[in-house]
């Protein structure tokens, strides 16, 4: 029953597993969703600029009907060709544009792109093309062809049996053709609406089909997390992560010492003395050179004294962090503390408590 169960892909897919589909360009796309955003942007891009069109088309039949005598017949055909241009040109741009928009909001950006490459096992039996060329593939997609094409004939006949409701045989003749021209939009603008509800349904389809198809085992679950842990990828997040976190918690040490020692440019170390819980001063944060300049940044900040005492400084940064300091150190970090005290005069601790950590109290606490 296990095994059974260990081979069934019902784990949701990983990020890495994603990533590698994504890689290989297997994203879940609708190809009716870009054909319909193709026409749709180039019908609103054609009406919108449909005085440019317009503009185009009337300056090629003026020239048309000035060349009829053949006096500029020389001219006609690269003037042609240039109204021709204006004339489609906005419907073309608006049709790429929304080509363009369509597909880079399915994939994504940056846009997964992969070198062409011949693979033989697509061709083989239980392979892509054998499954595109299947019965059960063309079945399935002669079904959705008719369904769609029933689904838009419907609400096409609909908006053609509402305006003939209207009167659009009963017209008169002066008025025919912007009624037509009004019925011909309606209809038009029913069937995008149509087609982008399909549309919307097969992308809707299509990541279901994907996120089906990206499932992943127990046992695969459990050997990608295994590989994941030599993959650099994780490892460099890893350590970013970590470096971040030992940030924060350096950041919070150094805002609660009472004193950096440092040696001017190259060790800064963070001294803490709590007479109430620390049998002697703790080094709380500790670093060099550019780690040492971000303690003194975080010391400015806090308001933490910075002391230069390199002798010292250098001594204390051989001390672990959160360790205590040695007894040999216990005069010098107390004159170093006691001197702090003196300057920061609303501190609970006096200074002699300060001096008195030379001589740690040994004795257990309650």
């Amino acid at each position: 029953m296990s095994d059974g169960s260990s081979g069934q892909r019902t784990q949701p897919a990983s990020p890495k597993r994603i990533r590698e589909f994504r890689q290989r360009g297997e994203i879940a796309t609708s190809r009716d969703l870009v054909a319909i955003a193709t026409f749709g942007a180039g019908a609103v891009a054609m009406v919108a600029l449909a005085g440019v069109s317009g503009a185009a088309l009337t300056s090629l039949t003026e020239r048309a009907a000035r060349s009829a005598d053949g006096a500029v017949g020389a001219e006609l055909a690269p003037a042609a060709a240039w109204s021709f241009v204006r004339a489609v040109s906005p419907a073309l741009i608006g049709a790429l544009a929304g080509c363009v928009l369509a597909g880079l909001a399915q994939i994504g950006w940056p846009p997964a792109l992969r070198k062409p490459s011949f693979d033989l096992s697509r061709l083989l039996p239980g392979g892509a093309l054998a499954e595109a060329l299947s019965l059960k593939a063309a079945g399935r997609r002669l079904f959705t062809a008719v369904g769609k094409l029933a689904a838009v004939g419907a609400v096409v006949t609909a908006v053609l049996v509402a305006e003939l409701d209207r009167g659009l045989t009963v017209v008169d003749a002066s008025q025919l053709g912007q009624r037509l021209f009004t019925a011909a939009v309606r209809i038009g603008i029913a069937a995008v609406m149509a087609l982008g509800a399909l549309a919307a349904i097969d992308f809707v389809l299509a990541k279901r089909r994907m996120s089906a198809k990206m499932k992943m085992t127990p046992d695969e679950i459990k050997r990608e997390h295994k590989e994941s842990e030599g993959d650099p990828m994780v490892k460099g997040k890893r350590r970013a992560r970590m470096r971040q976190l030992a940030k924060r918690r350096m950041a919070s040490e150094v805002k609660a010492a009472d004193v950096v020692v440092v040696n001017p440019t190259h060790y800064a170390v963070a001294l803490r003395y709590r007479a109430d819980s620390d049998a002697a001063p703790r080094v709380v944060a500790k670093g060099a050179d550019e780690v040492a300049e971000h303690i003194r940044a975080l010391a400015r900040q806090a308001g933490v004294p910075i002391l230069s005492r390199p002798p010292l400084a250098r001594a204390l940064f051989k001390v672990a962090e959160g360790g205590q300091v040695p007894a040999p150190l216990y005069k010098a970090v107390a004159e170093v503390l006691a001197y702090v005290y003196r300057l920061r005069p609303g501190l609970a601790r006096a200074a002699t408590a300060a001096a008195g950590a030379t001589t740690p109290d040994r004795r257990p606490r309650p």
